[in-house]
């Protein structure tokens, strides 16, 4: 019994011995047995494929980075068989320094600055204008760029650069870089500028000039007394005379019959003016000023004129005696109903006694 016990563990030492190595093996399932699994103490870990070419296909969450080419991008499968590129390596900044990134329009390249500037992005010089060149000196106070044929250099102005020529009539005035306007009497000058021009607009101040609406609504001269005088009267223009001017004319509305004898009228409280017949000497009679007409008046220098001639007819029911202040008027002596006008005029006779001669 001793020697089949010993030849049973003989047998099975043998069989630990001779037995394949991977029955010695255990295999881990990470997906279901693994756990909170840290691999950062791992001396290298490849968790992404890589390759110089895209997979055909691939599972969506699936990484794999694209190298070769000077090309490294990791690109992420977004769904089955479609990767999206998640990175993209720019272009190496050895040497670039200062420069911009720029397109060619085939990739991405870092490039100089051009054109009408140069030096680095944060210190850049204008080295031209529409690719010519400006100089290098640098401008004094006042001065401009202005081009000399071959390149762009700073220059003063003269006053002759930037002047206008101003004509009358065909007759040079004379070439100035500014211009003044002023307003002439009875204009007005409006100047406006929009950036991009001035304009110039004249009118006529109508204050002071008369228009044809003016003149066709007769205001200008229109002149209505309001006084309640017999012999004073007084009225207003619009707009208002500041001075008697000797061969001035307004037309006249009296409220008020005049009594006859001196009559004056005063325009705008500038003073009290005799009112005369038309020789400038007669003052008017009975008869000669009556309420509510219109009468053309005219100012000599020292007395306002009628301008109705002597002899003209004047109406009434009643006639002011005849005298040789009236002689030579024409009185139309107005009836009443179912009575005839009577037409007479002043005159004396041969004795030279003055009295109303009927004519009809």
């Amino acid at each position: 019994m001793r020697k089949v016990e010993h030849w049973r563990r003989i047998i099975a030492a043998c069989a630990i011995l001779t037995a394949p190595a991977g029955w010695t093996q255990t295999r881990v399932d990470l997906r279901n047995q693994g756990k909170e699994i840290d691999f950062t103490q791992a001396p290298s870990t490849k968790p992404v494929k890589t390759g110089i070419v895209l997979p055909a296909t691939c599972a969506t969450g699936e990484l794999f980075l694209l190298t070769g080419l000077n090309i490294e991008n990791l690109y992420a499968c977004a769904a089955a068989n479609s990767w999206v590129a998640q990175s993209y390596l720019l272009p190496s900044q050895a040497g670039a320094s200062g420069k911009v990134l720029s397109s060619n329009g085939s990739g991405e390249q870092w490039s100089g600055m051009g054109g009408d500037v140069t030096g680095p992005v944060t210190a850049l010089t204008v080295s031209g204008l529409r690719n010519r060149p400006v100089s290098a000196t640098e401008p004094a106070g006042g001065q401009t760029l202005m081009w000399n044929g071959n390149s762009w250099v700073p220059q003063t102005i003269t006053v002759g650069q930037g002047s206008l020529t101003i004509e009358s009539n065909g007759t040079v005035i004379g070439t100035r870089s500014a211009e003044n306007f002023i307003n002439g009497l009875g204009l007005i000058t409006a100047i406006s500028d929009d950036g991009a021009k001035l304009t110039l607009q004249q009118s006529v101040d109508t204050a002071v000039l008369e228009t044809k609406a003016g003149e066709q609504a007769g205001t200008a001269l229109y002149c209505a007394s309001a006084s309640a005088s017999a012999s004073a009267y007084a009225c207003a223009l619009n707009p208002a005379l500041t001075a008697y001017t000797t061969g001035m004319s307004l037309r006249w509305k009296p409220d008020i019959d005049a009594a006859g004898g001196a009559v004056t009228l005063d325009v705008d409280t500038l003073g009290a003016k005799a009112l005369k017949l038309a020789d400038g000497v007669t003052s008017p009679e009975p008869g000669d000023i009556l309420a509510g007409r219109l009468y053309s008046l005219w100012f000599d220098g020292v007395n306002f004129r009628l301008g109705n001639p002597d002899g003209a007819v004047s109406s009434g029911e009643a006639r002011p005696p005849c005298g040789a202040n009236l002689r030579g008027r024409i009185w139309l002596l107005r009836g009443a109903a179912g009575l005839a006008d009577e037409v007479a005029v002043c005159a004396k006779d041969a004795a030279d006694s003055y009295d109303w001669r009927v004519l009809y």
